[in-house]
């Protein structure tokens, strides 16, 4: 019990200082929200060893689904996405105050959905710790995972997501199906990087 209260404490004492910033720099119109709130963006595999904090994290926040089920199922997928050269791969925001602690993730994915084997690319698995929502910065990883996509020559990224449609809608992307996952309904969305490669 003790290291889930320090844990806790440790989270309050991130966000705090999250929040601090932004307020002390709302005044600058011209900065992005990341900036505001100071993150440090990395891949994955240049930041291997915060690993554990990420499986942490997605599993609060979906461990009630099959694909987070287990942290054991959630460490496996994310080991293949050490890489920042080639697809799959991982961009993390990291804490301005405790460079180990995650507040947010993003994957770009091969195959996602075997139901959908004729689409190759996904975002997956945006996730922002629920105390720092709001800042724009699951907009930032997003963006991030979009450019890098492109970079790497990816044409079209899809997704599927049950409630953040809009979200997503907001950033150019487009419902273009559905899909039943563990028995509901996901949109699944596409965007255009405008690369013809893939």
């Amino acid at each position: 019990m003790v290291g889930r209260a320090s844990g806790r404490h440790r989270a309050a004492l991130i966000t705090s200082a999250i929040l601090a910033r932004e307020r002390n720099h709302m005044a600058d119109a011209t900065a992005t929200s990341d900036q505001r709130a100071g993150l440090d963006y990395r891949y994955l595999a240049d930041v291997q060893f915060v690993l554990p904090e990420l499986v942490d994290l997605l599993h609060q926040q979906w461990g009630h689904r099959d694909f987070c089920s287990t942290k054991e199922k959630i460490e496996e997928r994310f080991k293949g996405r050490m890489q920042r050269d080639a697809i799959p791969f991982t961009i993390v925001a990291l804490s301005p105050t405790e460079p180990q602690s995650i507040v947010g993730a993003a994957s770009i994915s091969l195959y996602e959905l075997p139901q959908l084997q004729d689409r190759r690319y996904w975002l997956s698995e945006v996730c922002v710790n629920s105390a720092a929502r709001g800042l724009g910065i699951g907009q930032r990883l997003v963006q991030m995972c979009q450019d890098h996509a492109a970079e790497l020559g990816v044409g079209k990224l899809n997704l599927y997501t049950l409630s953040k449609a809009k979200f997503y809608e907001r950033m150019g992307w487009n419902v273009d199906g559905s899909v039943v996952i563990e028995e509901l309904d996901h949109p699944v969305m596409s965007i255009d990087l405008g690369i013809n490669r893939h």
